[in-house]
Order: C-alpha cells, then sequence, then structure tokens
C-alpha cells in the first residue's frame, strides 16, 4: 500500500496515531469534514501540521459486498478503471455492458432505467448496495439511473447467487443478483485526509458537480463523505417518423418535458473495534425532480408529467470473529416518498395526484463455520414493508417477510460443493378485508464445479420464486389480492479461463461462456376483462429462456503502454411458452435475441483513450413478433480521451453515440444523438 495506489484496492488502511487531541478536537474534525467537504483546504491549521505520526500495524475492514471473487461462478465484474474511461455516469449505463443484461431506457439523463437479465424481468433481480438489498414492494422495479458512478467501486452480475458465505438470506432470494459496492478510503504513507472534486459540463446544458472527502481520525475511525448533483435540461434532438416506411414524413423536434434535477449525499464511517471486530454505518439521501417525456407519437407530446422522488435510509455492518465462526449482523431502515403529477388528464379535477410513501425495517443475522474444506452458513432476514397511497392503493398494506437459509460449501481437491435450502414465508395484512394469501415454501440451490489453477466448470440448478408486488395485488380495479408467486427454475453450465500467457512482455487473458436455460411459472400478466378499459392481474403466462453469454477479455503492457479489452455477446431465444397463448412460441417484448459490447483501452502515461461499443439486436414492443411491433437493432458507438497532470489533475472528454444513429431502447421514446461531456476531477491528499 505504500507508494502508488494499486489498481484493485485492498481494505486495509494505515492509520496514524492521534496523541494528546482531546474528543472535543476529534468531533470538532468531524464537523468540519461534513461541513467543509467541498473546501479542504481549510480543514488544516499549522498546529495541526506539527503532529507527529506513526506507521501502525494494518487494520482490515471486512468487505460488507460479496469479497469473495470465483472462477467457478457465473458472473461479471466491471470496476472503477472502466467508469471513469467510459465516461459514463450512471450504474444503467455501466449494466449494458454486461452479457445476458437488457435495460430499459426511456431515454435521456433523467429517464428510467431497469435491468433485467436472461429475459426474467427486473423483478427477478437483487440490487444490492453495499451488500445490502434495495427493495421497492410498489412495482418492484429499481430505477439505476439514481445511482451515479462517482464513489462506486465496482459493479458485479451474478447469475444464481454468490457463493459468499456470509451473504444475506435476501441475496439468495432472486434468480439474479446485480450488486454495487462503493469505494472504501484509502490513505498513502503519512496521510490522514484526501478529498477530491470533479465538475463535468456537456450537450444539452448537462451539468454534474461533487465531491468526495475521506478523513481519518485515529487508529480506529475512518469517515468518508460524498455529495452528487446533476442537472440537465434534456432537450435533446431527435427525428420524429410519422410511419414505418422509408418514404414517409419526418421532421426535426427537440425532446421536452426531459429535465432532471437530482442530488445525493452519503456519508460512511468505517470503525474497528480490533482486528476481529469492525463496523460499518452508512447513511444515504437522494432527491429527484424530473419530468416525465411522453411517448412521441406523431404531434402529441404532454408537457405536464413531473415525478420527485426522496429517499433515504441507515444502513449497518457488523462483522465479529471469534475461533472458527464468523458472525454479521446487517440492519438498515429507510423511507422513500414518490409524487407523481399529471396536469393534463381528463377528470374532474383537470389533473392527477398520486403520492406514494415506503417504509421498511430490515435486519439479517448471519453466523458461519469455516474449517479446513467445509464452510457452513445459517443466515435468516427480517422485513417489514409497507406502503401507503392517497387513493391508488386504499389498504395500506404491511408485508413481514422471513428468510432463512442453511448454507454448505465443501471443497475436496479440484472439486467443490455449494448448496443451500432456504426457507421464505410471506404475510400481508391489510385495513380492507382482501388480502394475499400466507406463503411457505422451501426453495433450493446447488452447484457442483470442477477447477484447476487456471480453468472451471461448474453446473447449478435454482428454484426460487418471487413475490407479487403492492400494485399487482391491491392497485385499484387492476390488483388481484389471489395472485400466486411467480416461480423460476433455472439450470446453468459455466466454462471461465484465466491465465497469464509466459510471452516476453505482460498478457492476461480471460474468458468465460455460459450456456443456460431458464422457465418461469405462474408468471404475472395484464389482461383486459368487461372490456379494454377494465384490466386485471392474472397468473396466466409462462416463459421459457434459453441462451448463451460469452465474454473474452485480454490485457497486455509494453513498458508504458498498458492495453485492454474486452468483448461480450449474447444469445437469447426467449419465448411464451403458455400454450393457451396467440403469442406462443414468439420472443416476448423488449428481449433481443443478440446483443453485445467491446470495450478498448489504450493508456500511455498519464494519457488514454478508449472506445465502447453497445450493440442490441432486434427486439419488439409488443408480444406479438409481426412487423409493426418490431424495433430496429442499433450499435452505439462511444469514446473518451482523458490526461492527468502531477497525479492530481484529470481532465476527460468523452463523445457519446459517436454516429449520431437514431435509436430507441423503448418504442416512441426516442434517445440522443451525438452528444459530447467534458470532465475536470481534481485530488486533494494531507
Amino acid at each position: 500500500m505504500i507508494g502508488n495506489k494499486p489498481e484493485n484496492l485492498p481494505k486495509t488502511l494505515w492509520l496514524k496515531n492521534f496523541r494528546g487531541q482531546s474528543i472535543f478536537m476529534i468531533w470538532k474534525k468531524l464537523f468540519v469534514t461534513l461541513v467543509c467537504g467541498t473546501f479542504p483546504a481549510v480543514m488544516f491549521s499549522q498546529k495541526e501540521a506539527s503532529i507527529r505520526y506513526y506507521q501502525l500495524a494494518p487494520v482490515t475492514i471486512r468487505d460488507t459486498a460479496a469479497a469473495e471473487r470465483h472462477l467457478e461462478q457465473s458472473s461479471v465484474r466491471i470496476d472503477k478503471m472502466v467508469f471513469d474511461k467510459q465516461g459514463i455516469t450512471s450504474v444503467g449505463e455501466a449494466a449494458k455492458f454486461i452479457p445476458g443484461v437488457s435495460i430499459k431506457d426511456y431515454g435521456g439523463l433523467g429517464g428510467l432505467k431497469t435491468i433485467s437479465i436472461r429475459g426474467l424481468g427486473s423483478t427477478h433481480t437483487a440490487i444490492l448496495y453495499d451488500g445490502i438489498a434495495v427493495s421497492d414492494y410498489m412495482n418492484g422495479q429499481i430505477d439505476l439511473s439514481k445511482y451515479a458512478l462517482n464513489n462506486v467501486k465496482e459493479v458485479n452480475m451474478t447469475n444464481g447467487q454468490d457463493f459468499n458465505i456470509l451473504q444475506s438470506a435476501k441475496a439468495m432470494a432472486s434468480s439474479n443478483v446485480f450488486m454495487i459496492e462503493t469505494s472504501s478510503p484509502y490513505f498513502e504513507k503519512g496521510e490522514s485526509f484526501n478529498a477530491n472534486a470533479y465538475c463535468s459540463y456537456g450537450s444539452f446544458n448537462y451539468f454534474n458537480s461533487g465531491f468526495g472527502s475521506a478523513k481519518r481520525f485515529n487508529e480506529k475511525w475512518v469517515s468518508k463523505l460524498d455529495f452528487d448533483l446533476i442537472n440537465s435540461a434534456g432537450n435533446y434532438p431527435y427525428r420524429l417518423h410519422y410511419g414505418r416506411n422509408k418514404e414517409d414524413s419526418v421532421s426535426d423536434e427537440v425532446r421536452k418535458n426531459a429535465d432532471v434535477l437530482s442530488a445525493r449525499i452519503e456519508w460512511n464511517n468505517f470503525i474497528v473495534f480490533s482486528p476481529k471486530t469492525d463496523l460499518k454505518i452508512k447513511a444515504y439521501y437522494f432527491y429527484s425532480n424530473r419530468g416525465l417525456p411522453s411517448a412521441t407519437i406523431y404531434y402529441y407530446q404532454n408537457k405536464g408529467q413531473r415525478l420527485w422522488d426522496k429517499n433515504a435510509f441507515v444502513q449497518s455492518v457488523l462483522t465479529h470473529k471469534f475461533s472458527c465462526f464468523t458472525y454479521r449482523n446487517r440492519t438498515k431502515v429507510s423511507a422513500d416518498f414518490t409524487h407523481y403529477l399529471d396536469n393534463h388528464v381528463l377528470n374532474i379535477s383537470g389533473f392527477q395526484s398520486d403520492i406514494y410513501r415506503q417504509r421498511e425495517a430490515y435486519t439479517n443475522n448471519v453466523i458461519s463455520f469455516e474449517q479446513k474444506n467445509i464452510k457452513m452458513s445459517l443466515t435468516n432476514d427480517l422485513s417489514l414493508n409497507n406502503l401507503i397511497s392517497n387513493g391508488n392503493i386504499a389498504v395500506s398494506p404491511l408485508r413481514l417477510s422471513a428468510l432463512t437459509a442453511m448454507v454448505v460449501d465443501f471443497g475436496l481437491s479440484k472439486l467443490r460443493f455449494n448448496a443451500n435450502i432456504m426457507h421464505s414465508y410471506y404475510r400481508d395484512n391489510t385495513n380492507y378485508a382482501r388480502m394475499a394469501s400466507v406463503h411457505s415454501n422451501l426453495h433450493p440451490f446447488a452447484s457442483v464445479a470442477f477447477k484447476t489453477d487456471n480453468f472451471a466448470i461448474s453446473l447449478f440448478y435454482k428454484d426460487i420464486m418471487r413475490m407479487p408486488t403492492f400494485n399487482e395485488l391491491y392497485y385499484n380495479r387492476i390488483g388481484d389480492p389471489t395472485l400466486k408467486p411467480e416461480r423460476t427454475r433455472q439450470l446453468n453450465l459455466h466454462t471461465a479461463y484465466a491465465n497469464n500467457l509466459p510471452t516476453k512482455h505482460f498478457v492476461q487473458i480471460n474468458t468465460s461462456i455460459d450456456a443456460y436455460y431458464n422457465k418461469v411459472l405462474d408468471k404475472i400478466v395484464a389482461m383486459p376483462q368487461r372490456n379494454l378499459f377494465i384490466w386485471s392481474m392474472l397468473n396466466y403466462g409462462k416463459v421459457f429462456v434459453g441462451g448463451i453469454d460469452a465474454l473474452l477479455g485480454v490485457r497486455t503492457n509494453i513498458k508504458n503502454l498498458d492495453m485492454r479489452f474486452q468483448a461480450t455477446y449474447s444469445l437469447q431465444y426467449a419465448v411464451d411458452n403458455e400454450e393457451r397463448s396467440i403469442t406462443y412460441r414468439q420472443q416476448i417484448p423488449y428481449t433481443p435475441r443478440n446483443s453485445g459490447s467491446f470495450f478498448a483501452l489504450v493508456a500511455w502515461k498519464s494519457c488514454s483513450f478508449s472506445y465502447t461499443l453497445s450493440f442490441v439486436g432486434r427486439r419488439y414492443a409488443l408480444n406479438e413478433n409481426i412487423a409493426a411491433n418490431r424495433l430496429d437493432a442499433y450499435a452505439d458507438h462511444s469514446i473518451n480521451i482523458s490526461k492527468t497532470f502531477r497525479d492530481k489533475l484529470t481532465l476527460s472528454f468523452s463523445i457519446l453515440n459517436l454516429l449520431g444513429q437514431e435509436y430507441e431502447v423503448v418504442r416512441n421514446y426516442p434517445m440522443p444523438l451525438r452528444q459530447f461531456r467534458i470532465k475536470i476531477n481534481y485530488k486533494l491528499n494531507k
């Protein structure tokens, strides 16, 4: 850890001894850190500069997310270096470069971005933020555009589930896991404080500014504060087509009501009580005010829809090791507020104003045992979630969830076996007679793998379910409290190879291929009942998904020239498997048959150039695979150039959608054409 900052930061801090300082002085430093984070120079007086520092033994802060990475695990990781060189700003944009992932993007910086992995839909993916699940029991869709990348260390997508023995039961209760891990504090020798401030400007009046600061108060306590602000008019040009044929009329328009203002503040505290016990506490607040641009249907563009979001939570992770046992507790309390307003509604009031409030209390306790080649753990999750609405959901549902899993991980020579059996219990209570039934089920998972030093092959099977959301159960006129949970069965064959090739210059190669089979039973779909105005949710559908995901990565270093290349490809056969359906054996909506990405980075000393390509094949906007519902394939090219001066100041210039291609991810929601961004980042160490 001494010297230059390594590429992958270990969770180890060199701590300094603040001898002779009072508790008052320590709290004073904390206050100045929070209030004056944007002006770090005022945080140090000449008196402080005379304090003597000592290098102590390293103290380890254990990872709160999936710390273990396994060659035999079906997962893909993207780290901070790739984020910075791609010029992207949100987790939703980064997820596009993971094989098997489809993003529903409604256009623009503030447009909603939801994730679907291997055709299973967003409700089947668990989103973990530093090891604790992000919940939305109202509609089950997590908007990834809310999570900026400025303080994110890496994102990791795992099919099935992670092999981490200390994971929560909630992380195992979904078909796939998407993990967001934020950066931990890092200090060079002799440092007690570091900070960075950044500012970027781009097309369509895009502005992004923020800072991050980390302070080490003593040998046991480190604090980190991050703030981020985004503002954009979102008034990007697009071409409106008045038909599907090339000879039909077109007009050049400007996107309206696509502005966004969002702010995020996050405060992390790392406390090391002893080499065996540590605690991480996170306080998080997010606010956004954005327009919801309507579908571009001929001359109609509704300007009246607005969405306000307020999300706040406090979460903690406590880890303690004793003998061959490890105990971990995760606790979270959150409150979410959503306000939707439409000023152009043909009703008595002349407008629609919907307010939703969600609350969650969550705790996880896990204890693990590790001895030689065997690991075992028992993990339990308890959560209470409620939803209060001003009209659309009048029942104010309260859900108790209890998840318990027994996990076994056994390794012998080159073989490895990982399995768990999980019990799920869900009970809803409402202030109305109609409510969902109690659900109590068992869910198995098993994986067997063969591994050498550089090669691995593994097979896993998983049977899991997802509970209906509050909207699906209780939304006025549409919800049905008798709905059954959707159930998925997954089978995955994974092969991977990683090695440093014996050549004159450093060459590293890693590749993986996955073949999978997914089946969804009791799929929840919306169907018209008495007329086209009154719809209901029904357990009607079945979905079959089969496909292949492939990844190839190469890195080489020749003297001062560092080059990295990564290519991904996905083939998905995702079809409606309900024999009663008129779209039987047709590709499900918004799931491309072919997709892929390519990333190339060339870095020489303090300069770098990167090129990215995201390709999405033909898809269909509705269930029927006919020409009228078809969305054309597209390829999005982007470049980024950056230069660092004296390891302090970094300037970068990005061009997104380099060729200015017209395309839509969601029907009638055009994406921005060519755009540029300039970013300045300055680091301060002391």
